[in-house]
Order: structure tokens, then C-alpha cells, then sequence
């Protein structure tokens, strides 16, 4: 599984940032919906299809837009590994931050939007795991 750099998440735009979270954040596959020809729909981690899809009257995922979406799939995700999430805004900036357990700031994102600094610190979290399991 890729991983992207610090510049790289920085420069993800709102669709590609959607995909990542499902793609590397939740370990989703976009694939042909066997119900539906010619529409492509997000299947889980375990093979099962989600209600997200690219249309066909499926909802489009989202999260970087739609608070409903981060809600769920993000934070619940984080909530299952024993991990907090908290944002603050200040002066129209959202700050994100992903705590372990004793409280330790594991990743951390500021943006404009809420559901991108909720987005990119996921990711963030994703590339701190990730430099942390690699051999030096």
C-alpha cells in the first residue's frame, strides 16, 4: 500500500483526497457494481459493498465535504482503534488532531474546510504509522 508524503497530502484536491480516505484510510476498493452495469461502487475492507458509489443513485463518498460522511467512516474508524479526534477552529482555520490513548498527538492537520483537516489528518496518521513500521 502507497503512501503519500507530507507535500504530496498537501496537495491532494478534494476528489482525490475522498478516494485516498477509502482507498488507504479505510481499506476500500471502487469496483464494478455486479447490480448495477456500468456503475462502479465501494466495497469495505471484508469484501461487502458499502452504499457509496460513483452515482446510479448511490451516494457519492465524500467525507472532505460532507460532515455526514467524516462522521462515520472517519471518526468511528478512529474511535474503534482507540484513537480521539479533536478540532478547534480559529480565525476560519479548522485544526485537527488524532491523540492516542495517554493523550499523545499522533497526526495533525489545519485547513480551511473541517472535513478536509479531518481528512488529511488521517492521512497524516497513515504516513507517521507508516515511517514508524519501516526498517531504518
Amino acid at each position: 500500500m502507497g503512501i503519500y508524503t507530507h507535500k504530496a497530502l498537501d496537495l491532494l484536491e478534494k476528489h482525490q483526497l475522498d478516494a485516498a480516505i477509502a482507498e488507504k484510510f479505510l481499506g476500500w476498493k471502487l469496483e464494478d457494481d455486479p447490480e448495477k452495469s456500468s456503475c462502479k461502487r465501494w466495497f469495505d475492507e471484508n469484501g461487502k459493498p458499502t452504499k457509496y458509489g460513483t452515482g446510479c443513485g448511490m451516494k457519492l463518498f465524500h467525507p472532505s465535504e460532507d460532515l455526514n460522511i467524516a462522521f462515520p467512516e472517519i471518526i468511528e474508524r478512529l474511535k474503534e482503534s482507540n484513537l480521539t479526534i479533536t478540532c478547534t477552529v480559529a480565525c476560519d482555520i479548522y485544526t485537527c488532531g488524532i491523540y492516542n490513548d495517554k493523550q499523545r498527538e499522533m497526526a495533525h492537520w489545519y485547513d480551511e474546510t473541517l472535513g478536509v483537516a479531518i481528512c488529511k489528518a488521517a492521512l497524516k496518521l497513515l504516513i507517521r504509522k507508516a515511517k514508524k513500521e519501516s526498517p531504518q
